[in-house]
């Protein structure tokens, strides 16, 4: 018993993921050190402070909504969100919950930081093409143009998001279509032309 008691205490303290244990009022009952590494607390620090207040007011209203509705039903949860660092700014997180029948629950929190960041400079890379883009989900619904696009069509991201763009096809000329090359990507489909 005691080996397999240290093999997880271990497991825990060295994942690659922050780990809280709380009560059903949002106390913690135990965090690993890759929370304090994440939030720039010390575990000690971490023990006195309520989970919803160290989240931004969003994410705390999401996760007192998601823990009673998950713990009704004895469902996990998943969102994202944003803890609020010791030094003030906001980190991004994936929060996933597990509710326990006594109240109590375990979150993991994954940062998203990395990744948000990444998606911030293709962002700023799509919107700054000299090509248009036009995302579309596997509904053929609009979820996205880039500026270019909207030059080129007339058509602004508001005017289209959630619309089947097919009546773009039949404004447009046999010479531009022709200029149209497709990119599959998983769900979604990337419709590109040339400026």
């Amino acid at each position: 018993m005691k080996k397999t008691e240290d093999f997880y205490k271990m497991l825990v303290e060295n994942m690659n993921e922050a780990l809280w244990l709380g009560d059903k009022e949002g106390n913690a009952l135990y965090v690993n050190p890759k929370m304090s590494e994440l939030t720039g607390y010390t575990e000690k620090e971490l023990m006195k402070i309520n989970a919803y207040e160290g989240l931004d007011k969003t994410t705390s209203r999401n996760a007192q909504y998601s823990r009673e509705n998950a713990r009704k039903k004895q469902i996990r949860t998943s969102y994202d969100g944003a803890l609020i660092h010791k030094n003030g700014k906001l980190r991004p997180v994936k929060i996933s919950a597990t509710p326990f029948p006594d109240g109590s629950s375990i979150c993991v929190l994954t940062d998203l930081q990395h990744q948000k960041s990444n998606e911030s400079v293709y962002k700023t890379l799509i919107e700054n093409i000299d090509m248009a883009v036009w995302l579309r989900d596997s509904k053929n619904k609009t979820i996205y143009v880039n500026p270019k696009f909207s030059e080129k069509t007339g058509y602004s991201l508001r005017e289209l998001l959630g619309k089947d763009p097919s009546f773009l096809l039949e404004e447009n000329s046999f010479n531009e279509l022709t200029k149209l090359g497709a990119l599959q990507t998983g769900s979604q489909e990337n419709f590109s032309y040339e400026a």
